[in-house]
Formats: C-alpha cells, sequence, structure tokens
C-alpha cells in the first residue's frame, strides 16, 4: 500500500496501513494517512450496465412512439371530394386541395396525376410541385395542373402525394 507526506509528496511503500500517525524520513513533517478509498469495480460496472440497459429502452421506446404516431395519422393529404376536372381547349385542367390537419408546418410533397383510361389503364403519371412549399397547420392549399394528355382518352383522374 502507498501513503504520501502531506508536504513533501514523498511516497512510501508499506506491508500494512498504519494505525497512527507517522513521519516523513526527508523532510520530518507528521502526519495521519487517510484510508485509500476501494473502488468497487463489480459495482460500477453493474451500475453503467443498468445505465445502458436504460438508455436502450428508453431509445427503443422512443423509437416506436414516433413510427407508431407516424403511421397513424395522416397529417397531409389531397382532399378528395375537392377534385375537379375540366377539359377546355382539348385540354383538361385538374384542381383540388391539399389539407394539413397536424399542428405543424408541414413541406408538401410532389403531386402526382394518375390518368386512366376506360380498360383502367395509366395513360399518365404526371409529377408536379405544388404551388406551396410549406402548409401552415389546420390549412388548406389549392392546386392546378393541366394534363398533356388527349383528353378523349381519359376516364378517370387519381390524384396521390409522393415524398
Amino acid at each position: 500500500m502507498k501513503i504520501e507526506c502531506d508536504f513533501c509528496k514523498t511516497e512510501y511503500e508499506l506491508k500494512k496501513f498504519p494505525k497512527g500517525m507517522v513521519k516523513c524520513a526527508v523532510c520530518g513533517n507528521t502526519w495521519l494517512p487517510h484510508k485509500p478509498v476501494w473502488q468497487n469495480t463489480l459495482l460500477k460496472f453493474i451500475a453503467s450496465f443498468c445505465a445502458l440497459i436504460a438508455a436502450c429502452v428508453f431509445a427503443f421506446a422512443v423509437m416506436i412512439t414516433y413510427k407508431e404516431n407516424k403511421a397513424d395519422k395522416k397529417t397531409v393529404y389531397v382532399d378528395q371530394t375537392s377534385i375537379q376536372s375540366i377539359v377546355q381547349n382539348n385540354q383538361v385542367s385538374v384542381s383540388g386541395y391539399i389539407v394539413n390537419m397536424s399542428e405543424d408546418l408541414q413541406g408538401l410533397p410532389n403531386v402526382v396525376i394518375i390518368s386512366y383510361d376506360a380498360a383502367n389503364n395509366v395513360l399518365s403519371n404526371q409529377s408536379f410541385l405544388p404551388p406551396a412549399t410549406f402548409v401552415e397547420p389546420k390549412t388548406t392549399v389549392a392546386f392546378s395542373y393541366t394534363l398533356s394528355v388527349n383528353p378523349v382518352d381519359i376516364k378517370r383522374v387519381a390524384i396521390e402525394l409522393k415524398d
């Protein structure tokens, strides 16, 4: 066991801890040595391991909660009841509304308009950027787009949002 003089910092190697005052052979200082604090490495390991497990469980719970919230709620969507397609001058114009139901400002994804013929075959799949980059909480944004497909062949139009 090692002890050290408080005054001159000389170190001494002892076989056992002294029970009383000791005197330094170099400077003559006398002092009462302090028992060393034994560090229990097993307890430190167990405490560290428990903290690591707790952090992992917390991170897992946060990830699961985030995925559930994201999967359960479509915060930005196309209002299907507002979609209108108008044929004018041999062109088809499609319009409608994008709705933000969340309490947060949301970025808008690309809008994809898919046109179908009478046999439900896809005639065109046209993507365009919405008129606004972001939509305020609990509000709607209007959009309008003119398709580049012969309107005679179009029997149905579907609209999707793509990230």
